[in-house]
């Protein structure tokens, strides 16, 4: 099996997926109504038996769409299958199946946990630490620090479900030049446990933790996250270049990179793809409309809701100052990733051609530019670097969104091995 230094990636087999389902499904019955599993487990059979073979025989034999001309029929169906589970599964549900409870026992399971992660919770934020703890370099001896910030529409997801793929991505880093590279996961209230604004003033919080109380340079910060955690990072630039007292209080410095896959930008849900790519996405529109007004409040219906999405930290869409995004900029540079296939395609097409604008108009003030890029990767999904990490066929399937990213961020930080060259992401040599 191929290998990087101490670091191997191990391939998820049938044994894996039976200790995941056989440690969750006890849980479930403990944890929700019986009625309620019974109704779920009725309806995914049924799925599986009368609508999936129809389904997979339009996409790949019928209509032929992108994401089926790239995938094997299996990753095909394992889409289709959370796809449906997106649109019916109870919340409750998808909180347990991500739930770090449910993550960690599968994560020791995976790798050797306890060299390379241990809690954040000592440090008055809660996530993780993912490091080299048998190196006996500091923090400040790290080139960059990731701090990464989860997916699961702020209702569901841990930091701790993502485990697995951020170790990887450390080793990606350090096999791409970086010294000592660390990834701090944030875990921040889910909705109904907490509404707007306390996940963003629990992201600030974890910040400023980084770049005040262990004063790490926030040009080595990089800033990344997934669905929901791209839409906290945004909010987050937001504050840092124009803080809100309601948020958090003190300045704090520009982090050097942000990088994004598949951000939900828009939490009004009315762009063109959020309907013409709904066939080929696992999302479903009024599934994150509901999560959407859960985030903002339950008194927060009809035009109080729309109200409420006016404001650009809780809904970045809404922000309509050129002057203010090109203060949101990151030092060096700014990755949006998306799937050509999301149904966030379009709303992140858009927000990318303002930040564009934004830089523009920064280099020719005589700044410094921000590089800024939008990755959209063909017959793709919805965060497909991490949807190919845990479905991919092979490891270097399963690395290739990986890959992209590190070397992208090596890139722009100036941190190109001696003769390589960094294109879209792709190291050539």
């Amino acid at each position: 099996m191929p290998s990087k230094g101490d670091w191997a990636l191990k391939p998820i087999g049938f044994t894996d997926v039976l200790f995941f389902m056989g440690t969750m499904v006890p849980r479930l019955f403990v944890l929700r109504p019986i009625y309620e599993l019974i109704v779920l487990g009725l309806g995914l059979i049924a799925y599986i038996v009368l609508v999936l073979p129809i389904r997979l025989m339009a996409s790949r034999l019928i209509s032929s769409t992108p994401y089926s001309r790239r995938t094997h029929v299996v990753q095909d169906a394992a889409l289709k299958v959370v796809g449906f589970l997106f649109a019916y599964a109870p919340a409750s549900v998808g909180r347990i199946f991500f739930s770090t409870s449910q993550s960690v026992p599968f994560m020791k399971r995976r790798f050797d946990f306890d060299r390379w992660v241990r809690p954040a919770a000592d440090s008055g934020i809660q996530g993780w630490w993912v490091r080299d703890r048998s190196s006996n370099a500091g923090l400040s001896d790290s080139e960059c620090v990731v701090m990464y910030l989860h997916g699961g529409g702020l209702v569901m997801g841990s930091a701790a479900f993502y485990l697995e793929f951020l170790a990887n991505m450390r080793e990606e880093f350090e096999e791409q030049g970086l010294a000592n590279p660390a990834i701090l996961a944030v875990d921040y209230t889910l909705v109904p446990d907490g509404r707007y604004p306390t996940q963003l003033q629990e992201v600030v919080r974890a910040y400023t933790y980084l770049t005040q109380t262990l004063s790490f340079p926030a040009a080595r910060i990089v800033l990344m996250g997934d669905s929901a955690g791209g839409l906290l990072i945004t909010g987050l630039l937001l504050h840092i270049a124009r803080p809100n007292s309601t948020i958090g209080m003190g300045e704090l410095e520009k982090p050097g990179v942000a990088v994004m896959m598949s951000p939900w930008l828009n939490l009004k849900g009315e762009s063109v793809t959020m309907h013409t790519n709904n066939g080929t996405d696992y999302l479903d529109p009024g599934t994150l409309d509901t999560y959407a007004r859960e985030y903002t409040g339950p008194g927060n219906e009809g035009q109080k809701h729309d109200e409420a999405l006016t404001d650009p930290y809780l809904n970045p869409i809404a922000c309509d100052s050129q002057q203010w995004l090109s203060q949101v900029l990151p030092i060096y540079g700014l990755l949006m990733m998306i799937g050509s296939g999301e149904i966030f395609r379009a709303d992140v097409e858009g927000m990318y051609k303002r930040f564009q604008f934004a830089a523009d108009t920064q280099a020719n003030e005589g700044e410094g530019k921000c590089v800024v890029e939008l990755d959209v990767e063909e017959g793709m999904v919805h965060a497909w670097p991490m949807a190919l990490f845990y479905l991919g066929g092979g490891e270097r399937e399963r690395v290739y969104g990986t890959e992209r990213i590190v070397g992208w961020v090596r890139g722009v930080m100036g941190k190109e091995e001696k003769g390589s060259e960094v294109v879209n992401g792709r190291r050539t040599l």
